[in-house]
């Protein structure tokens, strides 16, 4: 025997009347990594350089390839992220990711080839706001003396409370 409201409901669906009684589920995605949905830490990315001219900014040669040569094919890659490139006159060049939590983490890219800049950039698109967490080593902690004393109780001590 089929439950009695769930008949009820396919009698309406059938009549066209079930979108009258029963509202629509809520497929709007949450903000929750690991439930369905994902969210990028990784929001902006700032790149400075310093445009070399003439006999001029040369701590900027590697940043400058690697934005000519390589930087519209990590775009394509990770579109949730926004690339923002500056020319900086007289900086030394430099990435700065902008996390979802609101920290910024700057690295200077000074004569840095244009494959050591793409690896730096990679890393980063890579990880989260944290750094890489530490591992435990060695072994657990054995002790011979007792765990910690818990809190009194009446009914389970030697010494009742008597009043």
């Amino acid at each position: 025997m089929r439950f009695a409201p769930l008949k009820y409901i396919e009698r309406l669906a059938e009549a066209g009347l079930k979108k009258n009684l029963i509202p629509e589920k809520d497929l709007g995605s949450r903000t929750r990594n690991g439930s369905g949905a994902f969210v990028p830490q990784l929001l902006k990315l700032h790149i400075y350089y310093d445009h070399p001219r003439m006999g001029y900014g040369g701590d900027s040669k590697g940043t400058v390839e690697f934005i000519k040569t390589r930087l519209t094919s990590l775009a394509q890659k990770y579109k949730y992220v926004e690339f923002a490139v500056q020319p900086r006159v007289s900086n030394p060049p430099e990435v700065v990711a902008v996390y979802a939590n609101g920290i910024e983490k700057r690295f200077p890219l000074k004569r840095f080839p244009a494959s050591a800049v793409y690896e730096k950039i990679s890393t980063l698109l890579g990880t989260s706001s944290r750094g890489p967490t530490k591992s435990r080593s060695g072994r657990p902690v054995i002790s011979n003396e007792d765990p910690v004393v818990h809190s009194w109780n009446p009914f389970d001590s030697e010494h009742r409370f008597k009043p």
